[in-house]
């Protein structure tokens, strides 16, 4: 916030350099044992139709490397953004110390780390339900906390307009467990990072590799909060539907979640193709279409172009 420059003043005259008269913004920073996140949003929308059950009953079986590590939250195929408390348990009559960190896609080659702890955690908060879970709510995983961006809105003082940390797509947190004897034992989670727009606010969905783009106007949700990922179908292995007869792709076929969301106001789905996918085509024969995964059949939706012929959209 805006403070006086006299109120500046007294601080800085305490042993710091002098600044002039004037009116002067300050922002907090992050210390670097905070790094991972926190004191700030936390959006994760589980999947729908999933029941959550505590599975802390069954974390407790240790193997015969007499260790036990389980992910509680988040779940699996949750929607994710922002600061993601990661809370679950790690320990065992071996135990030495855990990890935790997170790769891309459903089976990392490599692996990003995001904390590390040599103190077990017996225990973490029994959640019969997390769709709570959005908004500022200020939550610290007991494993770990995993900032992925935010974007969309400015939330000073971690996620100034500036933060170039923006997760977008599928990717895997795993928790490692390690006894005395170098042993381990492990537990996955994958999910997928997208973008949280509020229902107060405009803001965009966008695919990893900023082709596809949902817009959307302010109060034009149905609920205060919600997550949108449009990914490649190929990011999220699942199967490419059949081109029909007479057409053909044009750049990747994309799955967006979560669907059937209704909205308020008009949301715009647009699609920019590469200029060279372009090049010796009928601008007026190129349409957005949606497959219907019960009919098994693409349906063309009602498609315009910008005057520069480059984006196509369609009302959703």
């Amino acid at each position: 916030s805006d403070v006086c420059s006299s109120d500046l003043m007294q601080y800085v005259d305490a042993g710091r350099a002098t600044l002039s008269q004037g009116f002067y913004r300050l922002r907090l920073a992050p210390s670097v044992d905070d790094a991972c996140g926190g004191i700030c949003p936390t959006f994760i929308q589980p999947p729908p139709g999933s029941t959550f059950i505590n599975p802390l009953k069954t974390a407790f079986t240790q193997t015969a490397t007499g260790l036990y590590g389980k992910i509680v939250v988040p779940v699996a195929n949750a929607l994710l953004r922002s600061d993601i408390p990661i809370y679950g348990v790690a320990g065992g009559r071996n135990f030495r110390k855990f990890r935790v960190e997170y790769g891309p896609g459903r089976n990392p080659t490599e692996w990003h780390p995001l904390a590390s702890a040599d103190k077990p955690q017996s225990s973490c908060p029994e959640f019969k339900d997390i769709s709570w879970m959005q908004g500022d709510l200020d939550l610290r995983g007991n494993l770990a906390t995993w900032n992925t961006g935010l974007k969309n809105w400015e939330h000073l003082p971690w996620h100034p307009a500036d933060d170039p940390t923006d997760f977008n797509g599928v990717y895997t947190i795993r928790l490692v467990v390690e006894g005395q004897d170098g042993k381990t034992v492990e537990d996955r989670v994958t999910c997928e990072v997208g973008r949280a727009i509020a229902q107060c606010l405009p803001g965009i969905a966008i695919s990893p590799d900023k082709r596809a783009v949902m817009r959307f106007p302010e109060q034009s949700l149905m609920h205060p909060f919600r997550v949108y990922t449009i990914l490649p179908v190929s990011s999220v292995g699942e199967e490419t539907p059949p081109v029909p007869a007479g057409t053909e792709y044009l750049g990747p076929v994309y799955r967006i979640r979560e669907p059937g969301d209704k909205f308020i106001k008009d949301v715009v789905l647009e699609f920019t193709p590469a200029s060279t996918e372009l090049e010796k085509r009928q601008l007026d024969r190129i349409g957005v279409g949606q497959y219907d995964t019960e009919a098994r059949k693409w349906v063309w939706l009602n498609t315009t172009r910008t005057t520069d012929g480059m984006k196509f959209r369609t009302v959703l």
